[in-house]
Protein backbone atom coordinates (compact mmCIF):
# COMPACT_ATOMS: atom_id res chain seq x y z
CA UNK A 1 0.00 0.00 0.00
CA UNK A 2 1.66 2.94 -1.50
CA UNK A 3 1.31 5.86 1.33
CA UNK A 4 0.08 9.18 0.90
CA UNK A 5 1.86 12.80 0.80
CA UNK A 6 1.25 13.40 4.48
CA UNK A 7 2.93 10.31 5.26
CA UNK A 8 5.37 10.57 3.62
CA UNK A 9 6.04 13.69 5.00
CA UNK A 10 5.81 12.72 8.47
CA UNK A 11 8.25 9.96 7.94
CA UNK A 12 11.47 12.52 6.08
CA UNK A 13 10.45 14.68 9.25
CA UNK A 14 10.69 11.91 11.87
CA UNK A 15 14.22 10.67 9.76
CA UNK A 16 15.34 13.96 9.71
CA UNK A 17 15.52 14.25 13.39
CA UNK A 18 16.71 11.56 14.28
CA UNK A 19 19.40 11.97 11.95
CA UNK A 20 20.30 15.37 13.75
CA UNK A 21 20.19 13.86 17.10
CA UNK A 22 22.29 11.08 16.51
CA UNK A 23 25.30 11.33 13.95
CA UNK A 24 26.47 8.08 14.58
CA UNK A 25 23.11 6.89 13.13
CA UNK A 26 23.31 9.45 10.18
CA UNK A 27 26.01 7.73 9.42
CA UNK A 28 25.17 4.39 9.38
CA UNK A 29 22.08 5.02 7.12
CA UNK A 30 23.73 6.72 4.70
CA UNK A 31 26.55 4.13 4.13
CA UNK A 32 23.26 1.22 4.50
CA UNK A 33 21.40 2.86 1.62
CA UNK A 34 24.03 3.39 -0.83
CA UNK A 35 23.92 0.88 -3.42
CA UNK A 36 27.79 0.43 -3.74
CA UNK A 37 27.45 -1.09 -0.08
CA UNK A 38 24.62 -3.60 -1.02
CA UNK A 39 25.81 -4.83 -4.55
CA UNK A 40 29.12 -5.29 -2.56
CA UNK A 41 27.90 -7.41 -0.29
CA UNK A 42 25.38 -9.65 -1.95
CA UNK A 43 28.95 -10.30 -4.51
CA UNK A 44 30.69 -10.98 -1.33
CA UNK A 45 27.77 -13.44 -0.23
CA UNK A 46 27.07 -14.90 -3.56
CA UNK A 47 30.77 -15.90 -3.78
CA UNK A 48 31.30 -17.45 -0.19
CA UNK A 49 28.08 -19.25 -0.76
CA UNK A 50 30.29 -20.86 -3.83
CA UNK A 51 32.64 -21.69 -1.86
CA UNK A 52 31.04 -23.02 0.98
CA UNK A 53 29.17 -25.38 -1.44
CA UNK A 54 31.99 -26.22 -3.42
CA UNK A 55 34.10 -26.96 -0.39
CA UNK A 56 31.46 -29.06 0.86
CA UNK A 57 31.24 -31.35 -2.42
CA UNK A 58 35.26 -31.55 -2.19
CA UNK A 59 34.75 -33.03 1.45
CA UNK A 60 32.12 -35.29 0.09
CA UNK A 61 34.27 -36.79 -2.58
CA UNK A 62 32.79 -35.10 -5.44
CA UNK A 63 36.05 -33.62 -6.44
CA UNK A 64 35.01 -32.78 -10.57
CA UNK A 65 32.09 -30.72 -9.58
CA UNK A 66 33.42 -29.08 -6.48
CA UNK A 67 35.63 -27.50 -8.22
CA UNK A 68 33.42 -26.35 -10.89
CA UNK A 69 31.40 -24.80 -8.48
CA UNK A 70 33.91 -22.66 -6.89
CA UNK A 71 35.19 -22.03 -10.66
CA UNK A 72 31.79 -20.74 -11.87
CA UNK A 73 30.65 -19.28 -8.74
CA UNK A 74 33.84 -17.02 -8.44
CA UNK A 75 33.87 -16.04 -11.77
CA UNK A 76 29.89 -15.65 -12.41
CA UNK A 77 29.58 -12.80 -9.92
CA UNK A 78 33.22 -10.99 -10.79
CA UNK A 79 31.84 -11.19 -14.43
CA UNK A 80 28.86 -9.58 -13.68
CA UNK A 81 30.21 -6.88 -11.64
CA UNK A 82 33.05 -6.38 -14.26
CA UNK A 83 30.54 -5.21 -17.06
CA UNK A 84 28.50 -3.17 -14.93
CA UNK A 85 29.50 0.87 -13.20
CA UNK A 86 27.64 2.99 -10.70
CA UNK A 87 26.12 5.82 -12.26
CA UNK A 88 27.63 8.98 -10.56
CA UNK A 89 24.31 10.72 -10.46
CA UNK A 90 22.24 8.65 -9.05
CA UNK A 91 24.63 5.81 -7.54
CA UNK A 92 22.61 2.89 -9.38
CA UNK A 93 24.44 -0.39 -11.30
CA UNK A 94 24.11 0.34 -14.55
CA UNK A 95 25.22 -1.82 -17.59
CA UNK A 96 28.47 -0.98 -19.19
CA UNK A 97 26.84 -0.31 -22.47
CA UNK A 98 24.58 2.00 -21.49
CA UNK A 99 25.56 5.74 -20.98
CA UNK A 100 22.79 6.47 -18.73
CA UNK A 101 20.63 5.13 -15.73
CA UNK A 102 17.51 3.26 -16.74
CA UNK A 103 15.83 3.49 -13.46
CA UNK A 104 16.35 7.32 -13.38
CA UNK A 105 16.73 8.97 -16.60
CA UNK A 106 13.61 8.25 -19.57
CA UNK A 107 16.12 6.55 -22.78
CA UNK A 108 17.16 9.20 -25.45
CA UNK A 109 14.60 9.89 -28.27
Amino acid sequence: MPLNEQERHVLFELERNLRTEDPRLAHVLANVSRTEHTTSVWLTLMILAAVGAGLALLVFGWVLPGLLVIGAGTAGPVLWASRRYYHPDCHHVVSSAQDHCPRCTPSPA
